[in-house]
């Protein structure tokens, strides 16, 4: 485990990241149509989601962080549990600027 990426995994990430590019794309046409005096910016990071997210927030001074909340099935008991754990907790947790979760 560790050390260099060998290049099924190169492989792989770089196949992630032509698809995300690609939907990301769609999306930023559509909003830009949508409304078009704003400004839409992509950029796609790889690896540890939060980490990363607040690093570029952190780097490119961005003042607030809009994401979405997902539920989780903790138990297997079709109990879906929403906050605590997941991604949009801990960048509201660790956040420097104001967090705005949306469902």
């Amino acid at each position: 485990m560790g050390g260099e990426p060998d290049g099924e995994t190169e492989g792989f990430y770089s196949r992630l990241g032509e698809e995300a590019s690609q939907k990301l794309t769609d999306w930023q046409q559509k909003f830009q149509a949508e409304y078009p005096q704003t400004l839409v910016n992509k950029t796609i990071l790889v690896g540890k989601r939060a980490q990363e997210i607040l690093g570029f927030c952190q780097e490119k001074e961005i003042d607030l962080i809009v994401m979405t909340s997902r539920t989780f099935n903790v138990d297997g008991n079709n109990k879906e549990i929403s906050g605590v754990g997941t991604l949009s907790h801990k960048i509201a947790l660790f956040s420097p600027v104001s967090v705005l979760v949306v469902r």
